[in-house]
């Protein structure tokens, strides 16, 4: 992983899973990984899986600055096939900010950590994906119901 950035939000995670296995939701066979983390319009783009959420994960590049940028502020951003609205997060020393998209509120239903990757690898392959492009012709739609279905392309 050798990104400062994405290691100190995976980091923040780990802290606070043990906080959250009494969760309803929460599902044993995820662990807390970063998935497909690349640069995106100057900033960081990707997904991170937890045992209790699978959340897309917007991280400020180099130039930003969001020290205005408040807990709980939404925004839109424009991402190649859709608009996503994001909420701020802010670390409890205040010093870092990130933003995150919820794609799975509830994880319980999530067979494994394989599948879990795959469906965090599809669903960013499907919001970058240009329009009009091959990965995003209607054949290659992704649903929730076809994720827990089991409908993925494995390794995709």
């Amino acid at each position: 992983m050798s990104e400062p950035a994405v290691e100190r939000l995976v980091a923040r995670y780990r802290e606070a899973e043990p906080r959250m296995r009494d969760l309803p939701f929460y599902n044993d066979s995820l662990s807390i990984e970063p998935v497909g983390f690349r640069e995106w319009e100057g900033h960081r783009l990707g997904i991170l899986i937890t045992p209790w959420f699978i959340n897309l994960i917007l991280l400020p590049g180099e130039r930003d600055d969001w020290s205005a940028v408040e807990q709980g502020d939404q925004s839109d951003w424009h991402l190649p096939s859709e608009t996503v609205r994001f909420t701020a997060n802010r670390s409890e020393d205040d010093e870092e900010v990130f933003l995150a998209a919820p794609v799975f509120t509830n994880v319980i239903g999530v067979p494994d950590h394989e599948a879990a990757k795959n469906i965090a690898a599809q669903v960013l392959q499907s919001l970058l994906a240009k329009p009009g492009s091959e990965e995003a012709a209607p054949g290659h739609a992704v649903s929730r119901r076809d994720l827990f279905r089991g409908r993925l392309k494995k390794g995709g």
